[in-house]
């Protein structure tokens, strides 16, 4: 097709654009397209530079989760295989009360329940009352196994550890796995292989007093028997006149008042806080690190 050389302006106009479009196609593409160094740049800050750049410019793009099958694990019906032995269980009654002068709790740390004497392997927490306070929610997490993946990925790229993972390189080996919202009348299981903690919260009324109260079921190993209260009679001082004078003077040595109570259960306290924050020390030197190769 011939074009006339008058009244075409505007379709010479986009041949020519169009000319220019097809120019560029045809241009060989420079295989690296990061940024060049600049005349007198430090090679670290010139790193850095193209580090930044190539965040910028790649996005992690997760693939579909395959179907999961759970493990085929046999579970327990605790009333059928233990109905004869017995079953033993730490009750624990706690409460986080917070007032206008202290109106935010700043949250739990993390910790499993109890000691290795005690042998707790599950938790149940019951939260019967609360009363004018923001969504609670309970965390857990767990200590991951990444040594038993193979996963292929260029050399420092490793954006999507933390979208994929949840970890991060050089960071420790833990997984942080969701959280539940502990709403009164709520029923909470869960094993204890995994670490918990409260999140923080807050009233919801600053200018009243609100509180959130739970019971805590603590299992004990079906298979291992600990001293509790079957081997070991009361021991509240203030409870020596109700029992059988037979036995008054047996326990006379043996029982503590209110104060003693207190300095028993802030040694008790002091010594769980150790064990948690050892605990954790140990579980942070466990660390996430993809092999370069």
């Amino acid at each position: 097709m011939t074009l006339g050389p008058l009244g075409r302006k505007h379709r010479y106009q986009a041949i020519d654009l169009r000319i220019e479009y097809t120019k560029a196609l045809y241009e060989p593409t420079p295989e690296d397209l990061r940024p060049e160094r600049e005349p007198n740049e430090d090679e670290e800050d010139y790193r850095d530079r193209v580090s930044i750049w190539e965040k910028s410019m790649r996005v992690v793009q997760q693939p579909e989760p395959k179907t999961f099958s759970p493990k085929d694990i046999r579970c327990l019906d605790l009333r059928k295989d233990y109905k004869d032995k017995g079953l033993q269980v730490i009750v624990k009654i706690a409460s986080i009360e917070l007032t206008p002068e202290k109106p935010t709790y700043e949250g739990g740390s993390w910790h499993v329940e109890g000691q290795m004497n005690e042998h707790i392997c599950a938790t149940a927490l019951y939260y019967f009352s609360s009363y004018n306070i923001t969504d609670s929610r309970l965390a857990f997490r767990q200590e991951s196994r990444y040594e038993e993946g193979d996963i292929g990925y260029e050399q420092d790229h490793i954006e999507w550890l933390v979208d994929i993972f949840g970890c991060e390189q050089n960071g420790p080996l833990l997984q942080e796995v969701g959280d539940v919202l502990c709403k009164e009348g709520r029923l909470l299981t869960f094993p204890n292989i995994l670490q918990h903690r409260v999140r923080p919260f807050q009233l919801a009324d600053p200018t009243k007093p609100g509180y959130y109260k739970i019971i805590a079921l603590l299992l004990v190993y079906p298979n291992i028997q600990i001293i509790s209260t079957e081997n070991i009679p009361p021991q509240r001082e203030d409870w020596l006149h109700k029992m059988d004078s037979s036995r008054t003077l047996e326990l006379h040595n043996n029982v503590f008042n209110i104060g003693e109570a207190k300095e028993w259960r802030a040694e008790l306290m002091e010594e769980r806080k150790a064990f948690i924050d050892e605990h954790n020390s140990a579980l942070a030197q466990e660390t996430f690190s993809l092999c370069e190769h």
